[in-house]
């Protein structure tokens, strides 16, 4: 097992790219053309992007703000306006491939970005292959709720 840990200048580049993120979230119209991960029954694979392809609807999300932590982890943010309302979209990958990260270290990195919460306490939680062989722990938190009218 590799070990996650990382320390303050970790900490402070994950707040920079999580604020880089909320000052350019990705839209409603655009969340609304992607896919609903419930389809996939919480794993997405390639051969599930490759379907969805076929289908005319993308996998591929915009651009998420990417830091690298010690021992080859890695973090992608990204801010969503979800039905629900603003979320934080976090997907991170270990560096081993057949690995992903412990929902120790997914809650540690949370905790770093000021959502402080066990990973079963996400919006949604799930894993998304991103080439073959290597997962990343992808969850959504719910950071402001629409109103409802």
């Amino acid at each position: 097992m590799t070990a996650f840990m990382f320390g303050p200048k970790e900490k402070a580049a994950l707040q920079a790219a999580q604020e880089q993120a909320r000052q350019n979230p990705i839209t409603a119209e655009i969340v609304n053309r992607g896919y609903n991960i419930g389809e996939f029954n919480g794993d997405l694979s390639l051969a599930d992007r490759t379907e969805l392809a076929k289908r005319g609807t993308p996998a591929m999300r915009p651009s998420s703000e990417h830091v690298m932590l010690p021992n080859g982890f890695s973090v992608a943010i990204t801010y969503e306006d979800q039905p629900c309302g603003m979320c934080l979209h976090m997907s991170m990958s270990s560096p081993k491939r057949g690995k992903v990260p412990t929902p120790e270290a997914v809650t540690l990195v949370l905790d770093a970005l000021g959502l402080a919460r066990p990973i079963d306490e996400c919006e949604a939680v799930w894993l998304e292959e991103f080439e073959p062989g290597r997962k990343a722990v992808n969850v959504l938190v719910l950071t402001k709720p629409k109103l409802i009218q």
